[in-house]
């Protein structure tokens, strides 16, 4: 449900896998750009912001008028990055799948998906489909 630049999200839909070392022994990112084309919410830090918005050459609030919203989760506020006006896609992904600001794209990016992974990321990851390949 949005409300202006508020997007009050239930917490189920936030889910997040953590997976051990072992699980993902091998993956190798293969910058496909699929996980950014995926439904999804990339939170944001202000460090972040101020990162992107120097990568970009433009001010933290220039990034913030035009690629985050704001969302509740679990009671608190958070920033977001936007999807795309009109897909699922990030913002910042381009029409040959990269990313605008892969020097400084979000942590949350950055440990996709070593650290985290959705349900369902070995539908649309690369990588992971070339590991689970691999140990099959």
């Amino acid at each position: 449900m949005r409300r202006g630049r508020l997007t009050v999200v239930h917490p189920v839909a936030w889910s997040v896998l953590v997976t051990s070392d072992n699980d993902l022994d091998g993956f190798a990112c293969l910058r496909c750009g699929r996980c950014c084309a995926v439904s999804g919410f990339v939170h944001v830090t202000t460090r972040e912001i101020k990162q992107i918005a120097n990568h970009l050459g433009i001010s933290a609030a220039a990034v913030r008028r035009g690629y985050t919203a704001t969302m509740a989760l679990d009671g608190r506020k958070v920033e977001i990055l936007r999807d795309h006006p009109q897909t699922t896609r990030c913002i910042f992904l381009d029409e040959q799948n990269q990313c605008r600001i892969h020097p400084v794209k979000p942590q949350q990016c950055q440990s996709f998906p070593l650290e985290w992974k959705r349900a369902g990321a070995d539908l649309y990851c690369l990588g992971l489909q070339r590991l689970r390949q691999g140990k099959d």
